[in-house]
């Protein structure tokens, strides 16, 4: 069972700005001219300091291999790990921490004061590489098996993708606040949040479909929230499915990656939650900001 210190570990969070749009752009892959250098100078990274209690605004959140659960606390501007209950890692001076990705030993962390994505090892305890693009506001990471990189930015409205080395290789337009990036070993998944929809592409970048809509305000009954979101926060995989964190109906759905609905998950009183990921059990967790922790949620469908 999740550790109820670990549950309750977390302290109260705020919305991340949403942005709204009624148009549907179509997406297209830039490429980036080859021979750029892979990373820039460090200069101003974080540092691994002393663990302590501080919580302040936790939203998106990342776990380990080994079970550790990374949380990014926008108002206390640092990382911190938690295994077994037990704060084990912290990071302090990122300015403004939103999306963070672990794999292997490396810590990916998007630094919106700074327009950076900064990858920290966490056996060296040290910063070592800052992928050479500048963000505006890196809200979401991903990190595929083969080491490529996808970082979505919300506000400049793509998402950036990466080698394994850390050069820029393409970038994926189209979208409008894409606030939420995911990858398997067959696609990239993009929460668009402005056009209320999921867009699938394939490994190779190119478009497959995009599914969803906006929330009818007549629409009452669960069941007619089906294919439809109004503020997607997060997403997750799950096999082939793509499970969609709506925070503003406190719901998670699971919809296919053809678009089919599969119904929805969640727990009474949720709240606002800004994050969601699998632990190593195979639980669902999900940031509980307003009540101050993280919750599992039940996967039974409804």
């Amino acid at each position: 069972m999740w550790s109820q210190k670990l549950l309750s570990t977390l302290a109260a969070a705020t919305m991340l700005a949403a942005v709204g749009c009624d148009g549907q752009a179509g997406h297209t892959a830039t490429q980036k001219p080859s021979g750029q250098p892979a990373v820039q100078q460090l200069g101003n990274v974080g540092t691994f300091s002393a663990v302590s209690t501080k919580v302040s605004y936790p939203a998106h959140i990342a776990i380990a291999a080994d079970g550790t659960v990374f949380t990014a606390d926008v108002g206390a501007n640092l990382v911190f790990g938690v295994k077994d209950g037990v704060r084990t890692v912290e990071i302090t001076n990122l300015a403004k921490p939103l999306g963070i990705a672990v794999a292997g030993n490396l810590l990916y962390v998007g630094v919106q004061g700074r327009g950076t994505v900064e990858v920290y090892d966490l056996t060296a305890k040290k910063a070592v590489q800052v992928l050479n693009a500048k963000f505006k506001m890196p809200n979401s990471i991903a990190v595929a098996s083969d080491g490529t990189v996808y970082v979505a930015d919300s506000l400049a409205n793509n998402v950036q993708v990466f080698d394994k080395d850390g050069a820029l290789v393409t970038a994926l337009n189209g979208f409008n606040f894409p606030a939420a990036v995911a990858v398997n070993d067959a696609n990239v998944v993009v929460g668009d949040q402005g056009n209320h929809r999921i867009v699938v592409f394939g490994r190779d970048n190119k478009l497959i479909r995009a599914f969803g809509q906006a929330v009818d305000e007549k629409i009452t009954a669960v069941q007619d929230f089906k294919g439809r979101f109004t503020r997607i926060q997060d997403i997750a995989l799950k096999g082939s499915d793509v499970l969609v964190l709506d925070s503003y109906h406190a719901h998670v759905q699971q919809l296919g990656l053809d678009g089919v609905s599969k119904g929805f998950m969640g727990r009474a009183g949720l709240g606002l939650a800004l994050g969601i990921g699998f632990d190593s059990a195979g639980n669902l967790l999900a940031s509980d900001p307003q009540n101050k922790r993280l919750v599992a949620i039940p996967q039974e469908l409804r």
